[in-house]
C-alpha cells in the first residue's frame, strides 16, 4: 500500500512539472501607448500622456538573423485607463498576413520582434 501512494505521488508530481514547464506556443505582449499630441496648458509641456481607453491597430513582424520574415500578425487592441494594452502574438487574436507562427522554428538563432502600430485619428498608416 505504501509502495503505492508513493509511486502515485512520483507520477503525479511528474506530470505537474512536464506542465509547468511546458512551452506556450505564442508569445506575451505588453506595451504603454504614448499620446503623439500630449498635453499643453499655457507656457507649459505636461509631457507625455497616456493614450487612455483608445483602439488602435498593432502589426507584430518576427524575422530571422537575415530579415527574412517569418510572421506577420495584425490585431486591433483597446488601451486601458493607463494607456496600457496586453495582447498574445500567434495564437489566431488577429490576422495572420503572411507566415505561420507554429512553423518558426525557435533554434537559438536571433529573431527580432518588430511592432509597428496605427494610433487613431492620426492620418498615418503603421508607424514603427
Amino acid at each position: 500500500m505504501n509502495t503505492c501512494i508513493k509511486t502515485l505521488f512520483f507520477v503525479s508530481l511528474s506530470i505537474s512539472f512536464f506542465k509547468l514547464h511546458a512551452q506556450t506556443p505564442a508569445l506575451t505582449y505588453q506595451a504603454v501607448i504614448i499620446d503623439v499630441n500630449g498635453a499643453q496648458a499655457p507656457e507649459h509641456n505636461l509631457g507625455d500622456i497616456p493614450l487612455m481607453n483608445s483602439n488602435i491597430q498593432i502589426r507584430f513582424t518576427i524575422t530571422d538573423e537575415s530579415d527574412n520574415i517569418l510572421f506577420v500578425e495584425e490585431q486591433e487592441v483597446q488601451t486601458d485607463e493607463y494607456g496600457m494594452l496586453a495582447t498574445t502574438i500567434g495564437i489566431g487574436q488577429g490576422t495572420t498576413i503572411e507566415g505561420n507562427f507554429q512553423d518558426i522554428l525557435w533554434d537559438g538563432n536571433p529573431k527580432e520582434l518588430m511592432v509597428d502600430i496605427d494610433l487613431p485619428n492620426d492620418q498615418l498608416s503603421f508607424v514603427f
